[in-house]
């Protein structure tokens, strides 16, 4: 038995149609500047921004009129999922965010505790 005369004389594989199958789309979309986004952003300087970031986890999207913004409420059920993923994503990193300061603060705390520095000296 020859493998190699056996492979020759196989069938190639199937072609496939690409019409049928489509390809995933990659492409990036660009996510809107959410209050959460910016809370998250902001609270590298002020790190409270973070607590008030983290709050929008507890709040609810509620859509505007239909006549204020000229939307059918189809469309805004649409446009409100989005935004809401978008804001449960920045405020969950918000809410990491806080509580890695929260422990940041309390290491200090302890360590400076332990080594006896600063306020936490014995008195002399």
């Amino acid at each position: 038995m020859d493998t190699r005369r056996d492979a020759v004389t196989s069938p190639p594989p199937p072609s496939y149609n690409i019409h049928d199958d489509p390809v995933p789309s990659y492409e990036s979309r660009e996510e809107p500047d959410t209050l959460a986004y910016c809370l998250f952003k902001y609270g590298f300087l002020f790190p409270p921004f973070w607590f008030f970031g983290a709050l929008i986890l507890c709040i609810e999207l509620r859509p505007v009129p239909e006549a204020e913004c000229g939307k059918t409420a189809e469309e805004q059920a649409d446009e409100l999922a989005l935004l809401r993923g978008f804001e449960v994503k920045w405020a969950r990193r918000s809410c990491c965010a806080a509580v890695l300061t929260i422990a940041l603060i309390i290491i200090i705390l302890v360590a400076l505790k332990f080594a006896q520095v600063g306020t936490f000296a014995p008195p002399k």
